[in-house]
């Protein structure tokens, strides 16, 4: 058996390529295919296969026409009633204190790990 060669010379891997029997196409009866598709669905076929049994499709437009959307209507013959106020929020008059007492305190950061003086003479 001869051995297919790439483009470059190689030889080609083993099992590579299409096998015997596969195929791109399956077979299905008509009534399978109207159980399932619309008459009105659009099935894309190859040009050549429709001049072989004798049928020249019409020009498709590509535009659908779609009815226009209806209008829409607002209602405005009612005023709508006014919300009940039912929670007021209210500041605490002593906030304005605890802001000041904060301004005058200074901040002292947390101690850090390791920021103690190294005593190298006990060891």
């Amino acid at each position: 058996m001869v051995k297919t060669l790439n483009k470059n010379g190689s030889p080609r891997k083993i099992g590579s390529g299409k096998t015997k029997g596969a195929g791109c196409y399956a077979n299905v009866t008509w009534s399978q295919l109207k159980s399932i598709i619309g008459e009105n669905t659009m099935i894309p076929v190859s040009r050549v296969w429709m001049n072989n049994l004798g049928f020249t499709p019409k020009p498709i437009s590509k535009k659908m026409k779609h009815p226009p959307p209806p209008e829409k209507k607002t209602k405005l013959d009612k005023d709508l009633p006014k919300p009940k106020v039912t929670h007021i929020n209210t500041k605490p008059a002593n906030k304005a204190d605890t802001k000041e007492i904060e301004a005058n305190h200074e901040y002292e950061p947390p101690p850090l790990f390791a920021t103690e003086e190294p005593e190298f003479g006990l060891y």
